[in-house]
């Protein structure tokens, strides 16, 4: 997530919202919030966080594209698609999307992780 902001010349507080990996596995998604609000900050508790993948499930070596034209399809329609199925969004104080929130996005971070430690972390603005 560093890298990806500093190649797109961003600074943490530019982004509006994150569409994470969220494998809904507990030390997976531990470590993907913990890494957020590492690289953000005070700023992580002002970004929406979406997870597609509880929605439709996980996709494996499609996930990570299925994923983002969600996430763009977000950005065009200007809401933040709420995660389904999250029984407990305070356990670590982000603002995870528990309904669907009308928001201007206009720059996104996507996350999208692999076995192995093969992660990718995308920056897309909207024009």
């Amino acid at each position: 997530m560093k890298l990806a902001l500093k190649m797109a010349g961003l600074l943490p507080e530019e982004i509006d919202h994150i569409n994470v990996h969220a494998t809904s596995t507990e030390a997976g998604d531990e470590i993907e919030a913990r890494s957020i609000k590492d690289v953000f900050g005070p700023h992580a508790n002002k970004l929406t966080i979406s997870a597609i993948k509880s929605s439709i499930g996980h996709t494996f070596a499609t996930a990570g594209i299925i994923e983002t034209i969600f996430g763009i399809k977000s950005m065009q329609q200007s809401i933040a698609p709420k995660i389904l199925n999250l029984n407990d969004p305070d356990i670590l104080d982000i603002n995870y999307a528990t309904s669907n929130i009308n928001q201007d996005i206009n720059l996104m971070l996507k996350n999208s992780f692999g076995f192995g430690g093969i992660n990718v972390s995308c920056v897309f603005k909207k024009i």
